[in-house]
C-alpha cells in the first residue's frame, strides 16, 4: 500500500486494510475465477479456451483478494461486495493470464478472456 493513501487521509494506517470484511462467498468466487483462467477449457467457450497457454495462479487469489479489500476500503465501504471483484479483474488478472501465439495473431486480448471468464462463474447474491 502506498503511503501517499495515508498521507491523503483516505486511510489511518497500514494496519487498517485487513479490517475489510470479505465474505466467504465473495473469497470463494474469486477463488473460482482465478480457477477458471487455469481450466480454461472447462469454463469458457472454446473457441475462447483455445487462446490461453497459463491462466493465473492460486497466488493471484491472494492479490485479488487484497486488492479488493483496498478498492472497498477506498470506496468507503468496510466491505467487500462481487462488484469489487469484477470491477478489478481485468486490473488484476490482465498480466496473470498469458495467451499463445494465435491470440496475438488473431488479435484475441485478454480482457476478452477475463470477460468471458467473469460471465462464465456464478456471482454470489
Amino acid at each position: 500500500m502506498n503511503d501517499w493513501y495515508v498521507e491523503h487521509g483516505y486511510i489511518t494506517s497500514h494496519a487498517e486494510l485487513p479490517r475489510q470484511n470479505l465474505d466467504g462467498a465473495v473469497l470463494e468466487y474469486i477463488t473460482y475465477v482465478v480457477a477458471a483462467t487455469r481450466d480454461a477449457h472447462r469454463a469458457i467457450p472454446p473457441e475462447l479456451a483455445r487462446y490461453v497457454e497459463v491462466g493465473a495462479s492460486p497466488r493471484a487469489s491472494i492479490a485479488f483478494a487484497k486488492a479488493a479489500r483496498a478498492y472497498a476500503l477506498l470506496q468507503g465501504r468496510d466491505h467487500v461486495i462481487p462488484e469489487d471483484v469484477r470491477h478489478l479483474a481485468h486490473r488484476v488478472l490482465r498480466h496473470r493470464v498469458l495467451l499463445t501465439y494465435e491470440a496475438t495473431a488473431d488479435d484475441v486480448r485478454v480482457e476478452t478472456i477475463i470477460d468471458a471468464v467473469l460471465r462464465a462463474v456464478r456471482t454470489p447474491q
